[in-house]
């Protein structure tokens, strides 16, 4: 894994500054960048994802959504994963009609509703 993208979609009081899965991560794929972004992150920071996104071979990515949510630079982020030629693995926990049918079309692996042990079984 090159890189470790964590997505949210939430009301900007639920949005998360850290992962119990990012931190697995970190320990066990020292090497891997780990990014983060949410459907409120400013240009500059999905500018950097993008890039990130451009540059990495691997990539796994954990989104978490709530309904009803505007997706705001997140769908720019997970545009460009899907078009990527290997796709990522992506795990998708949540719900979002409009996210769940881009989604879909990934050429990576997609596993939705899985726990977080679940989630870490996968990526050993």
């Amino acid at each position: 894994m090159d890189l470790f993208i964590y997505l949210q979609v939430a009301p900007i009081e639920k949005i998360r500054f850290t992962h119990s899965i990012q931190n697995w991560v970190k320990k066990y794929y020292p090497n891997a960048l780990c990014f983060d972004a949410d459907n409120h992150s400013d240009d500059l920071v999905i500018g950097y994802g993008s890039e990130q996104i451009e540059n990495a071979e691997e990539i796994v990515v954990l989104i978490e959504s709530e309904p009803d949510q505007k997706l705001g630079g997140v769908i720019t982020l997970v545009e460009k994963l899907i078009r990527k030629k290997k796709g990522p693995i992506i795990f998708f926990n949540g719900e979002h009609p409009m996210l769940e049918k881009v989604i879909r079309h990934t050429k990576g692996q997609l596993f939705s509703g899985l726990s977080e042990k679940e989630i870490i079984e996968q990526l050993k």
